[in-house]
């Protein structure tokens, strides 16, 4: 998830962290390559059964998209994965 994007919607605490773990980062200011090498270790020695990423809709928070997509080759592991995009108004939309 994005580090802002849970700022920005108080309701995705309710909606989407309850009884999960959450990885947390900004790939604008942070190294993209320490977050796929950190969430391919944690993929590959856990028993992950989805990966949900969240993030704001502006450019650079795309970039955790291709993070999970690489962590999840890296790793071997096939898991289901949805995408969610939070707008600057705190709406929530799957994509």
């Amino acid at each position: 998830m994005a580090d802002c994007a849970a700022v920005a919607t108080p309701a995705l605490h309710q909606r989407l962290l309850k009884d999960r773990s959450v990885v947390i980062g900004c790939p604008k200011f942070d190294d993209v390559n320490h977050y796929v090498e950190k969430l391919t270790e944690i993929l590959k020695r856990n028993d992950v059964g989805s990966l949900t990423v969240a993030h704001m809709k502006v450019p650079c928070c795309c970039a955790l998209n291709v993070v999970a997509q690489r962590a999840l080759d890296a790793s071997g592991k096939m898991i289901p994965t949805q995408r969610l995009i939070v707008s600057v108004d705190g709406d929530i939309k799957r994509v």
